[in-house]
């Protein structure tokens, strides 16, 4: 159960799968990170694929859309998987293992009814927004747009693709219908109307994808101060305290320490939550 604008909701009908769907694709690009040369005694380093199950333990391709996801360039490797960082620094400055064991809280809270709320502070709110940056490259990927390397802030750059109508809508079919769910059906019908979002799978224009995408991680992000995390860690303990006062962030919501998990505990964080994602399948 998650903490939103609107009030605490778990996610549901083709929300939660659109979100299931992104915590796939970058639990599967961590999985790769954990690959360090070694182990110990001969065994198996408890980081490696072998350790964590070998191939079979994970989605696979089709996790990611196959090997047409791939591309030339532009940060991702010939079976589409991500390389280098998200483009959210609170979440990217931290080790594998630690965004690892928060895909896994987050996922929980958002796709389960728990007994309360997940606490909103940078580390959790800056996965949630890993997630949508992960849905934004995806839904763009799909549609054929060039990302300029000057965006890479706001998703990692991905160029190489042209639109075909041959290219899957997987993204942009969920995208759609989360947002005809989680919009009141007069209200869809006005921004469609208005041009402000788009009206179908195959509407080219990037801009009216992307106020989509932003639209539904407004639905479930509280705010984006962790957008501004820098600002006030770099600042005088003072003047920090000041802003945040002045802007209503909770006092803790910068300092809020990311999880730290044992290396045994990885392959059982890693399971779990490619357990609660297998509930909505590709």
């Amino acid at each position: 159960m998650w903490r939103t604008r609107t009030g605490n909701r778990t996610l549901h009908g083709p929300e939660a799968e659109l979100l299931a769907a992104a915590i796939r694709t970058v639990l599967v690009d961590l999985g790769r990170q954990l690959s360090p040369p070694g182990g110990r005694d001969g065994q198996p380093d408890p980081r490696s694929p072998d350790a964590l199950g070998g191939p079979d333990a994970w989605d696979g391709p089709d996790a990611w859309d196959g090997p047409d996801a791939g591309g030339e360039t532009g940060g991702v490797d010939e079976t589409g998987g991500r390389c280098g960082p998200f483009g959210i620094s609170v979440f990217d400055d931290l080790q594998v293992h630690q965004r690892i064991a928060l895909l896994h809280r987050v996922a929980r809270y958002l796709l389960t009814e728990t007994a309360e709320t997940l606490p909103l502070n940078a580390v959790h709110e800056a996965t949630i927004g890993v997630l949508f940056a992960e849905i934004r490259v995806q839904v763009l990927r799909e549609l054929g747009a060039d990302l300029d390397a000057r965006d890479v802030a706001a998703g990692p750059v991905r160029a190489g693709w042209s639109w075909s109508p041959e290219k899957k809508c997987f993204w942009r079919q969920l995208a759609l219908q989360s947002f005809r769910q989680s919009q009141r059906r007069t209200d869809a019908t006005e921004e469609i109307a208005a041009g402000i979002v788009p009206g179908h799978v195959d509407d080219p224009e990037v801009d009216r994808w992307e106020n989509l995408v932003e639209w539904l991680a407004d639905n479930i992000l509280w705010d984006r101060d962790y957008e501004i995390a820098d600002c006030f860690l770099d600042a005088d303990p003072g003047q920090a305290q000041q802003r945040k006062a002045m802007l209503g962030i909770d006092e803790d919501y910068f300092t809020a320490i990311a999880p730290d998990p044992l290396p045994e505990q990885w392959p059982g964080l890693i399971s779990e939550t490619q357990r609660l994602v297998r509930r909505y399948p590709r």
